[in-house]
């Protein structure tokens, strides 16, 4: 376990078994995930009400989002800068894969000169380029999930979004600040999304240079052949067990597989090495092997935390709070590694 970020004061019971977030928390096996708040609500048919998936910093709606982003603000995780509190920001943006790493994020701060300001776009949008409308003309097999991307995009009013959060982004980051980019793979059906994905990484690329910034574009999680909730049990745990090289988006559900899901996948990761190879003195890549080397086998990736019988998925693709918290020390470790947090 890697220990750049040791956790050294009490935390013998997760934020997951209460509704807040608590960024000094740290990971601590529970030998029964079926009691974790988190667990209980998605059982309920309730997961978007638990935990950080509760959080208001969720929405759609670029105001809320501008507030969230704002230090000092009553609605933001950061605190003003300042005085006894972390004179820099990262600033954590997305989708619900972000949301999925707030604990990730907030714990591996604890101690440094940063505090943790976030938000994420609800309702199928994200911090993401403007995708093609209608749809572009995708493989037959493809068509429909890419007329239900731009769809998601549009009826959420992604770009309106997009726009307010940029804006509030250019006003808000200092000198020495880092944002934090999170995507989730499934938003890249086809390589047209891609490659308008790559240019607006671009222009925040250019904005981060600016702004004296440091962009970090971090990778997504493996994806499940099942959903976590289905894994609750010594008996059931299995049954989200997948083999490394087919845990990725459009692979699963098996009914719905698309034919390229693993040339997908291999895409986007070289999309986002571009972009960093592109602004090596602005931005860095956070590799979805990255995440892979932590929550899977050489051979196949699961449900559970590696060496516990803790949940780390709540369904297929998100993490569970106590998966967030289970990243955090390592992820203090990549920060520091690559000079972020200095």
């Amino acid at each position: 376990m890697c220990s750049c970020r040791v956790c050294s004061y009490a935390a013998s019971v997760l934020p997951s078994r209460t509704n807040a977030y608590a960024g000094s928390s740290c990971f601590v096996e529970d030998t029964d995930s079926s009691q974790l708040y988190e667990f209980q609500q998605v059982i309920a048919d309730n997961m978007y009400g638990a935990g950080v998936y509760g959080s208001a910093c969720w929405t759609t709606d670029a105001t809320v989002s501008t507030n969230c982003l704002t230090p000092g603000h009553p609605a933001s995780n950061a605190p003003a800068r300042g005085g006894s509190n972390p004179s820099r920001v990262l600033f954590l943006v997305g989708d619900s894969h972000s949301l999925a790493m707030v604990a990730t994020f907030g714990a591996a701060l604890v101690n440094s000169p940063f505090s943790l300001a976030y938000t994420a776009m609800s309702d199928g949008g994200g911090f993401q380029a403007d995708w093609p409308n209608p749809a572009p003309d995708c493989a037959p097999a493809t068509q429909r999930t890419c007329n239900r991307q731009t769809q998601l995009h549009h009826e959420a009013n992604a770009p309106a979004w997009v726009a307010g959060v940029r804006l509030a982004l250019d006003a808000q980051m200092q000198v020495g600040d880092v944002l934090a980019l999170v995507t989730a793979e499934w938003k890249f059906p086809h390589q047209a999304y891609i490659d308008l994905q790559r240019d607006f990484l671009r222009s925040i690329a250019q904005l981060a240079q600016r702004k004296g910034v440091k962009l970090l574009l971090v990778g997504d999680v493996p994806y499940l052949k099942d959903r976590g909730e289905n894994c609750l049990t010594s008996q059931t745990v299995a049954n989200c067990d997948t083999p490394r090289g087919e845990s990725v988006w459009y692979y699963w559900p098996a009914n719905r597989r698309e034919p390229n899901a693993v040339a997908l996948h291999q895409a986007v990761d070289a999309m986002h090495t571009q972009v960093a190879a592109e602004y090596p003195s602005t931005v860095t890549y956070l590799p979805v092997s990255w995440f892979y080397d932590k929550l899977c086998t050489a051979t196949s990736c699961g449900a559970v935390v590696p060496g516990t019988s803790t949940l780390a998925y709540l369904d297929a693709n998100h993490l569970s709070t106590a998966g967030s918290l289970y990243l955090a020390p390592f992820m203090n470790c990549y920060l520091s590694d690559q000079g972020l947090l200095t």
